[in-house]
């Protein structure tokens, strides 16, 4: 008997936001907003976003993320800036279309030189994409205070510009070919947007 009970209330936490999407509660407190304003995190990085409510269950949205990594001795950085139009289809499931401007920085350097004491830096490498984008989620809204789930998106590039430096000198002309292939190759490709969860505030 007491495993009935543990499987019945497990079965009823996995069918709460099949239950909220059917109620139709998110769209109906919708309606009555005006602007939203929250943060965000997943694989692609974090940071804020602002929207804009529009009739017909709208929405346009500007948001800013950020992400890094670092491991021996490479520095990957990249910044996201974008504007999107949001279109509700339902209770919480949306689609997004909107352009996305991404930054890229590259360095590659030693973290410490015995010889020297210092550090030194091989490669520098700054980049430029601007480019349409899509996103599917979720979103769902309690009065004032929302949450969401991106599940998963494409970015592409239609425009792109990149340059490199090779401080330290010691590069060959074949080395220098090679990485402005790759530089550039990781500049114009397309970039995938894994699951990146929201939450704020909608007034």
């Amino acid at each position: 008997m007491q495993a009935l009970r543990t499987i019945s209330v497990f079965v009823l936490l996995l069918n709460i936001p099949y239950a909220l999407a059917d109620s139709g509660s998110s769209a109906k407190v919708r309606k009555d907003k005006f602007v939203q304003a929250g943060v965000h995190g997943g694989v692609n990085g974090s940071g804020s976003n602002f929207g804009l409510f529009l009739p017909g269950d709208n929405r346009i949205d500007v948001s800013y993320s950020m992400s890094s990594i670092e491991f021996l001795g490479l520095t990957y950085k990249e910044n996201l800036y974008s504007l999107e139009f949001q279109s509700f289809l339902g209770n919480s499931f949306y689609y997004a279309l909107g352009v996305t401007q991404r930054n890229l920085e590259i360095t590659i350097r030693d973290f410490y030189i015995p010889e020297t004491g210092g550090v030194t830096t091989y490669l520098t490498s700054k980049g430029q994409s601007i480019g349409p984008h899509l996103v599917i989620g979720n979103e769902w809204q309690w009065d004032y205070f929302y949450l969401g789930a991106e599940w998963v998106g494409v970015i592409s590039s239609s425009s792109w510009k990149y340059e490199n430096e090779y401080p330290d000198g010691t590069w060959t002309q074949s080395e220098t070919d090679y990485w402005d292939k790759n530089i550039e190759k990781a500049i114009k490709q397309s970039s995938f947007m894994g699951l990146n969860l929201t939450l704020g505030f909608s007034f």
